[in-house]
């Protein structure tokens, strides 16, 4: 399951990371600087994270799953 989670989460990391980076240059006009590209990798982790953390919750959950108070 580690495997499958990193074989996983590696190309959706570097794909997020991609995509907020060039969304925010183009927004900002810039070709390249290394505090955008670094600010871009520290919003894209914890969007995912919480992203696998509702699916793995949304899979507990179909399989039936009871959390309790």
């Amino acid at each position: 399951m580690t495997i499958l989670f990193l074989i996983i989460l590696i190309p959706l990391l570097a794909g997020a990371w991609y995509g907020i980076d060039n969304l925010v240059k183009q927004i900002m006009k810039e070709k390249y600087n290394i505090n955008i590209t670094l600010v871009s990798f520290v919003v894209a982790v914890p969007v995912l994270f919480v992203i696998f953390v509702y699916i793995l919750l949304a899979l507990a959950l179909m399989s039936g799953a009871e959390f309790k108070d």
